[in-house]
């Protein structure tokens, strides 16, 4: 994959990990009998393959030395 359809990917993921967060929460507020674990299993599954993505991603170069104008 390319850099942009890796980032394309994450952040349908993120998205999709806010949507669960969401549906957690409504789960949580107006059905406190039913069981919201199946959803956190999708949160996590999703968080693992964004970080799986970012592995992917290149990397920047860390600038060791300040460059200064020298005029």
């Amino acid at each position: 994959m390319d850099e942009k359809k890796v980032r394309e990917a994450i952040k349908e993921f993120e998205i999709e990990v806010q949507v669960f967060e969401d549906m957690i929460s409504y789960c949580k507020y107006f059905e406190p009998k039913n069981d919201c674990g199946r959803y956190e299993e999708k949160i996590a599954m999703r968080k693992t393959a964004i970080e799986a993505l970012e592995k992917q991603l290149p990397k920047k170069p860390e600038m060791r030395t300040a460059y200064n104008n020298f005029d």
